[in-house]
């Protein structure tokens, strides 16, 4: 029987190998959590921005600085990574999805930011940037916003950059850490506005 892999699943055997295991093995799944709306409202609200410059074929403004790029243009495949029962996916002739293929692996590269950091550092030092994270983020995203600290520094862009242990979101740090730190974010972007 061939298995199929996500960040949860993948997530849910980081967190309970127990459940995992079950999941896969007997098909009792652990009950879902509550679904923040704040994210997925977000999520919503930046893709229509991302596409409506797309549209357009333009950058939007905050990557105006950019020189040399463009927005992902292929929506029909766009249309298939958003699309949460699809995705980015490989998988081996047994059905597995196990890995992604060189030239994914390539392509993806071009589009990762600490590439684009490291191609065109000069934009970058014409932005304010603030990067946080929970110590304990359940999507595994701190290792992630490390990197493009650490690239950051290599680079001598100025930048704020905090990784937080915070008790108020110790059931879900990524989901409700988001809530509790947008704020500080606005006042972050307030602060640079006023200074152009």
């Amino acid at each position: 029987m061939p298995y199929k892999f996500s960040p949860s699943t993948l997530g849910l055997l980081d967190e309970c190998q127990k459940c995992f295991w079950l999941h896969f093995n007997k098909n009792i799944k652990r009950p879902a959590g509550i679904f923040p709306s704040l994210p997925s409202g977000m999520d919503m609200i930046l893709k229509a921005h991302f596409d409506s410059h797309r549209d357009k074929k333009e950058l939007p403004p905050e990557l105006s600085g950019l020189k040399d790029v463009k927005l992902f243009d292929n929506m029909e495949l766009l249309s298939v990574w958003r699309n949460n029962l699809k995705g980015i996916k490989w998988t081996d002739e047994n059905g597995n999805i196990i890995d992604y293929n060189d030239d994914i692996l390539s392509k993806w590269e071009q589009y990762d930011i600490n590439y684009i950091i490291k191609q065109k550092p000069d934009a970058f030092k014409q932005v304010h940037l603030l990067l946080n994270c929970a110590i304990n983020d359940e999507f595994g995203l701190t290792d992630g916003v490390k990197k493009i600290h650490e690239t950051l520094l290599e680079h001598g862009i100025e930048h704020q950059f905090e990784i937080y242990s915070d008790p108020k979101v110790e059931l879900t740090p990524h989901m409700l850490g988001i809530g509790y730190h947008i704020l500080p974010g606005i006042r972050f972007c307030i602060e640079k506005f006023k200074k152009n």
